[in-house]
């Protein structure tokens, strides 16, 4: 085991993923740029492509900070999730817009050795 790292992996959880497209309002014309994480940004291609070919694609920190900078410029446009849009007062021009309409992320469950032990391996693990 790295010493740098003492966890293990107990467990995962797999979340569905949709990205909708936020913006300050409600129409998708004079869309200048998109922010996003670059794996939404990825995860959306071919529906920026179709709909908005011409915007800028901007890769920032984090889908949240990509919906905080589109609440600042009319002209800018994030991809987030619906929690986003209302914590940051913009409307959601386009819904569920991922290229993969089953988009899911697998999370990793990890903890220290000393607050839970290894579990036994059940020949089906996939973590």
């Amino acid at each position: 085991m790295n010493d740098l790292a003492p966890v293990h992996v107990i467990g995962e959880v797999s979340l569905m993923v949709r990205h909708n497209l936020l913006r300050q309002t409600d129409h998708l014309k004079d869309i200048e740029v998109v922010l996003a994480h670059p794996q939404a940004l990825a995860q959306c291609q071919n529906w920026l492509t179709q709909h908005l070919p011409h915007a800028e694609r901007r890769a920032v920190s984090s889908n949240a900070e990509g919906a905080r900078l589109a609440a600042s410029n009319p002209a800018w446009a994030g991809l987030a999730s619906e929690r986003a849009a209302s914590q940051f007062g913009l409307h959601i021009v386009a819904h569920a817009i991922q290229d993969e309409a089953y988009n899911r992320t697998r999370f990793s469950i990890i903890c220290l050795p000393q607050t839970l032990a290894t579990p036994p391996a059940s020949g089906k693990d996939c973590t």
